[in-house]
């Protein structure tokens, strides 16, 4: 099945004490506007600090939705915060990868049939994406640039 959605886990992957990990933010970027692709946080968090990151860092309003152990009432790496994600969002998992630091977290989402990426840092990230997900880090202008294009300064 073709991937159709991410799941970010926010602290660890795309923030941490220092503040927006900035290169797998880009990331995030990258995957929100690759078509067909549509990206998701699930958090071991409060609203409240949810609605926080999300001010501080308006860049993670390219994720649809994120989802907390405070609206789901469960955390990672129960299963309920998993099964509560694919209720609200009408995803499945066959057809999603899921991200974070913690490997539990990782193997719990994977026994319910999402594809899991343990998160160490953005360019291991970069490299497992690119394997699952067919041109995401293609320039889209690559054709037209070949053949001169004014997109690009030469």
């Amino acid at each position: 099945m073709a991937i159709k959605n991410i799941i970010f886990d926010l602290y660890g992957v795309l923030i941490n004490h220092d503040g927006l990990m900035h290169d797998t933010a880009d990331i995030l970027k990258l995957c929100a506007h690759h078509h067909g692709l549509t990206c998701y946080g699930l958090s071991n968090i409060s609203n409240r600090q949810r609605d926080h990151y999300v001010h501080t860092f308006p860049i993670l309003r390219n994720l649809k939705m994120i989802a907390t152990s405070e609206d789901s009432g469960f955390s990672k790496p129960e299963a309920m915060i998993f099964h509560y994600l694919t209720q609200v969002t009408k995803i499945d998992p066959h057809e999603s990868i899921f991200i974070d630091d913690n490997l539990d977290n990782c193997a719990a989402a994977s026994r319910l049939g999402f594809r899991a990426i343990h998160f160490k840092d953005a360019y291991h990230l970069g490299l497992a994406l690119d394997l699952e997900i067919d041109d995401l880090f293609e320039d889209p202008h690559k054709e037209k640039c070949e053949k001169g294009c004014s997109c690009h300064p030469k």
